[in-house]
């Protein structure tokens, strides 16, 4: 059997957690049957100690068979809880499941003759240079963000720039614009002041004088 090189989809996942899922309640079956068995030989001899320090403190200890399986299943009991919890905080459940779809998947790889001493320095040292390529490949791709970033900051910087020139340009158009009507307006008025200053001047002089 060839090991696959395709990757299996989200469907091929899902459907490969479902399937391998019957180990959990196998599993935990297997923990509790265990468990049941580690009090089962519990006996009146084993309480004797309990009763010496009840004897001691002048208690009435009586290890009878009642008191004993009373003991037995307490005990089992709360070793249950703690089993319990170990399953729910650590997530067991779930991890038994990967690692029997880890299992499966590698399955093809089972037998092979894994010493490195017959590998070849290819590919002994193919792991490292794949991580090293996978790290240069991170650090270019962080570097390709930080171009792009800079890259259109440059490019708002470079639009802001064209407005305001072109704002400056068009302010500029405005100012000549206005600057040549007013001068258009000088020069239609040139003759009339001239007219009216000559008017002026004449009004001081007394009649009927000629300078030549």
């Amino acid at each position: 059997m060839s090991a696959q090189n395709t990757e299996p989809g989200h469907e091929d996942i899902e459907a490969a957690f479902n399937r391998h899922s019957k180990i959990v309640p196998e599993v935990k079956r297997a923990y509790q049957e265990a468990i049941d068995q580690v009090f089962a030989d519990l006996s009146a001899e084993d309480l004797a100690p309990f009763a010496a320090i009840h004897s001691e403190h002048g208690d009435t200890y009586l290890a009878t068979d009642e008191l004993v399986g009373s003991m037995r299943n307490k005990m089992t009991a709360i070793l249950s809880q703690l089993n319990q919890h170990f399953f729910d905080s650590n997530d067991v459940e779930r991890k038994l499941v990967e690692l029997e779809m880890l299992k499966e998947k590698f399955a093809p790889y089972e037998g092979h003759n894994w010493n490195v001493n017959r590998l070849s320095p290819e590919d002994y040292t193919r792991p490292v240079r794949m991580r090293l390529l996978d790290s240069s490949i991170r650090v270019m791709e962080r570097e390709l963000a930080a171009q792009d970033k800079a890259i259109e900051v440059a490019v708002a910087i470079s639009k802001s720039n064209r407005e305001l020139l072109q704002s400056l340009q068009n302010e500029r158009v405005k100012t000549n614009a206005a600057m040549e009507k007013q001068i258009n307006q000088y020069t239609e008025l040139d003759p009339t002041l001239l007219q009216l200053e000559q008017s002026i001047n004449d009004s001081f002089l007394p009649p009927g004088f000629d300078p030549l």
